[in-house]
């Protein structure tokens, strides 16, 4: 779900170096190797969309691109009208971090093209999630005017008013406002850099601005997370704490107990806070509640937890929670097949992530490959 997308960025490089030494099974779940024969052909799909959307973040384009092209033509993923959509849309964010390398007149061309593929989507919604995704991806391109992405946010806001269910449009309209709220972090992180202080200060002011006009306590959550890193960047750090403390609460609020553990990830990547205090305290209030949950619920959300602790280089808790996870019994055979591929992929693809972020490329290499393998 959208919750559990996160920022566009590798979460928490900085708590990295716990992970520097742990090149094989990543985080305590089974490593990918030859299991990959029972993995479903559309979660097969979706983690090998995510795999290259990974691959663009770390810089590795062409790699990526190819990927896409594969995948684009895999009949597992034109025969299903949704993942074909899903893969279009991951497609222009792979080409959106490719602008970061384009300048000048090669830069605009590029940017229409994008505008262009993502207004020629089939639907409203996916366009809003190509838009804003787009958006808050072409923000972290210094090489760019501000204006540039947000050209893409504004878009999205008016596909927006074309999406017809009430409840998807709220959805996607909390989706919206923490892209635009990465893209003032962006700025700000720019500002900040040049010693413009009050214009940091402006950011902040609109940072907050959203957080009231946004429409549920998902995107609200989320939105603080931001705040946080914001506020650590300025060196507030007591706000930083108010700001943590506020999405906590918000996400506290969140009834179904998977849903909570995706938002508790998301704003994990998003304030690169995964190992502050009162974070952890939510994953661990998340993962008492899970216990008493039935099976697919408590599976679902162990692994998104063990997952926000992976994304951050934490790999014990990762691990002692995947196992948590994968030791979850009751599980019909299928969703057990979707859960531990599922985890085996994504923690690869988080221990390849922050290695690289460290410098180990071979390392990280090396993992990629075993994931390339899992998924082929």
């Amino acid at each position: 779900g959208a919750a559990a997308q996160g920022g566009t960025g590798a979460a928490a490089a900085a708590t990295a170096g716990a992970a520097a030494d742990d090149t094989g099974g990543a985080c305590g779940t089974a490593s990918a190797g030859s299991t990959g024969s029972a993995i479903p052909p559309r979660t097969r799909a979706v983690l090998s969309l995510e795999m290259a959307r990974q691959l663009a973040e770390m810089k590795q384009l062409p790699r990526a691109l190819g990927m896409m092209k594969a995948i684009q033509a895999n009949p597992a993923v034109t025969g299903d009208p949704a993942t074909a959509v899903a893969a279009r849309v991951t497609d222009l964010e792979i080409r959106a971090w490719a602008v970061g390398a384009l300048a000048g007149a090669d830069a605009r061309k590029a940017l229409d093209g994008l505008m262009s593929g993502a207004n020629g989507l089939p639907d409203a919604a996916s366009q809003v999630r190509a838009l804003s995704r787009v958006g808050a991806i072409l923000s972290r391109h210094e090489q760019l005017p501000p204006d540039a992405s947000r050209a893409f946010l504004t878009r999205a806001g008016e596909a927006l008013k074309s999406v017809s269910d009430a409840g998807q449009r709220n959805v996607l309209t909390g989706d919206w406002a923490v892209a635009l709220g990465e893209v003032v972090l962006a700025e700000a992180t720019l500002r900040a850099r040049a010693g413009a202080w009050s214009k940091v200060q402006a950011a902040a002011s609109q940072l907050d601005t959203l957080i009231r006009q946004a429409p549920d306590a998902s995107s609200q959550a989320r939105l603080h997370a931001i705040g946080y890193q914001l506020s650590e960047q300025m060196g507030q750090h007591e706000k930083a704490t108010q700001s943590m403390t506020a999405g906590l609460a918000l996400a506290a609020k969140v009834a179904s107990v998977p849903e909570r553990a995706a938002l508790l990830r998301s704003m994990a990547a998003l304030s690169i806070g995964a190992a502050n205090d009162k974070l952890q305290a939510a994953v661990a209030a998340v993962q008492a509640q899970a216990m008493s949950r039935p099976p697919l619920e408590r599976a679902q959300a162990l692994a998104q937890l063990a997952l926000l602790n992976a994304d951050a280089g934490l790999r014990a808790k990762a691990g002692e929670l995947s196992q948590l996870a994968q030791s979850t019994t009751g599980l019909a055979p299928a969703d057990a097949a979707v859960l531990q591929a599922d985890l085996t992929a994504r923690s690869d693809l988080a221990s390849a992530r922050v290695l690289h972020g460290v410098g180990l490329y071979a390392e990280s290499e090396a993992i990629l490959q075993r994931v390339a393998g899992f998924l082929s």
